[in-house]
């Protein structure tokens, strides 16, 4: 073999094994929802409502018939799209996930290997996308959070593009995807905020131009989602997202520590405790050893070049940290966002769901500054700082990459096994469940009152003619059958004719939960059927 062989060997071998890290990704992904399918929440049943009715030509509307309003739109349009192919939404959905899951470990690790000097960081970088649970746990949901992503990487890497070269091809490119991400969730606004920020901030651009290009980037980019609300408006003449819902109980302070719990929960290196210190609390002394150590050794390098150059200060010089500068903007964003969001009791509280779209960013900016301080030339007592630092690193990154490979390997088993994706159902077995199969050879006819309304309509068939009884802690039937009971008191429901009270349990391992004894039921009320997940009941009309 010559050295041109050589060479060209070199030159492909480093993208060859990206792709097979990011092609075993996406067969993780397919094998642990191969059987049973994608796991399904309440947003789910929304977005697959939406869905069949675009694909049906009936434009997006719910399940009760009425336009789809307060969800975002892309995602169950995507599916939409899908499904004219004779694909299901549900496969579709899957097939969406996996593909997104699949390109953002191979665009992560294509990134890194074309902007670090070590090529085992872009490896590191792809493995740790590869094996991330946070990431692998969220794709294996009917959610919109993994195309989401997908999105916003895309629009980060043009406008990355657009800093170096503005070209308005980049610019729109860019635009493009940002706007597409604010239509896949409303977050997404942070990466609208983000390529406007950074627009103004180009150095070497006269203002005037900064400020035309951040205004018709942000207009650009700003077309979906003005688009979706003025749909809103026009079918329903109600323009707005979601209306916030103050509670003084939460407060921004909650939202901070939720933030910084969640943060630790991603770095989690140990179930069992160390030295009587759970793995959480070792992961935030590593973190801050480490942080603290790249911070005094970029001190020291930055200090160095202002000296060298005869400045007091002279940013950036030497370290080009200039490609992490897009990912941290928009992880800050997307943080600032959230907070506002959380205090205003728009979101229930900041959960590792919230948190995941920052993971990938922040991923990136971290290998990218880890390549960079590795490059910082020193000597003495600054060289045994740098490679303890580097021993430390790689250390910590190994215990966190095996702690997340099990809990990955162990959720993925779990799946194969009973079906179950974290603590909810899926498609295959809610399609052969014994409460969703009595409701559909026996149809209800009158209100219905449910503790989860979307499971009604997407497994049984029923329409959503009924009310969702709002509920803490859905697996007390007992206690939620009093409270049902209290809502058709309210309501009069039962006053001309049958009303129903329907249960379904979350996994059904609550066997006989809902076999209430008949002398404890409420007054008119009677079983009609139990079973392991669920149970429906009727209530007599008013004598």
């Amino acid at each position: 073999m010559n050295g041109e062989h050589w060479r060209l060997m070199q030159s492909w071998s480093g993208p060859a094994l990206l792709v097979m890290i990011a092609v075993a990704g996406a067969a993780h992904l397919w094998l642990r929802t191969g059987e049973y399918g994608l796991g399904l929440t309440n947003d789910s049943l929304h977005y697959l409502a939406a869905a069949e009715s675009a694909a049906d030509g009936k434009g997006l509307r719910g399940a009760d018939g009425a336009p789809f309003l307060l969800y975002p739109p892309l995602y169950p349009l995507v599916l939409a799209g899908i499904s004219r192919l004779g694909i299901e939404p549900v496969v579709a959905a899957q097939l969406v996930n996996i593909v997104a899951f699949g390109l953002l470990t191979l665009l992560t690790g294509l990134w890194l290997r074309r902007r670090v000097r070590y090529g085992v960081i872009a490896g590191a970088g792809a493995l740790t996308m590869l094996a991330a649970a946070p990431l692998i746990n969220t794709a294996s949901y009917l959610w919109t959070e993994t195309l989401f992503v997908l999105l916003v990487v895309l629009s980060l890497l043009q406008l990355e593009a657009f800093l170096k070269r503005p070209e308005g091809k980049l610019l729109l490119a860019a635009a493009g995807c940002a706007g597409l991400a604010a239509v896949t969730r409303y977050m997404g606004v942070a990466a609208i905020l983000t390529g406007v920020l950074l627009i103004l901030a180009i150095p070497k651009l006269p203002a005037r131009v900064r400020l035309v290009y951040a205004v018709a980037y942000g207009a650009a980019a700003s077309i979906p989602l003005a688009a979706y609300l003025a749909r809103n408006y026009g079918v329903s003449g109600w323009s707005w997202i979601v209306s916030p819902n103050r509670d003084a109980a939460y407060t921004t302070g909650d939202a901070l520590r939720d933030l910084a719990g969640g943060a630790l929960r991603y770095l989690q290196i140990a179930d069992t405790p160390v030295a009587g210190l759970p793995g959480l609390f070792w992961a935030g002394v590593g973190l801050t050893a480490l942080a603290a150590t790249a911070g005094v050794l970029l001190y020291l390098r930055l200090t160095r070049a202002s000296n060298a150059a005869g400045r007091d200060t002279v940013p950036g010089v030497g370290i080009g940290l200039a490609p992490a500068l897009p990912w941290a903007v928009f992880a800050a964003a997307y943080v600032a966002i959230l907070l506002i969001v959380v205090s205003d009791r728009v979101a229930q509280s900041i959960d590792s769901r919230y948190l995941m779209p920052i993971l990938t960013p922040l991923l990136l900016a971290a290998a990218l500054l880890a390549d960079r301080v590795l490059q910082i030339e020193a000597r003495g007592w600054l060289a045994a700082l740098k490679w303890t630092a580097t021993a430390a690193a790689l250390l910590f990154w190994a215990a966190n990459l095996a702690y997340e490979t099990r809990s990955g390997l162990a959720a993925t088993a779990t799946a194969l096994e009973s079906g179950y994706i974290g603590d909810t159902y899926n498609t295959a077995q809610w399609r052969d469940a014994e409460t969703a199969a009595y409701l559909k050879a026996h149809p209800v006819a009158g209100p219905v009152y449910t503790n989860h309304a979307g499971r009604l309509w997407w497994f049984a068939d029923v329409e959503q003619r009924k009310r969702n009884v709002k509920t803490q802690g859905v697996d007390d039937c007992r206690g939620w059958l009093g409270r049902a009971w209290t809502e058709i008191e309210r309501d009069d429901a039962a006053r001309h004719g049958y009303a129903y009270i329907i249960w379904f349990d979350r996994r059904g391992q609550y066997r006989n939960w809902c076999d209430v004894e008949p002398d404890a039921l409420p007054p008119r009320v009677e079983p009609l059927a139990v079973f392991d997940d669920g149970a429906v009941y009727r209530v007599r009309p008013v004598p």
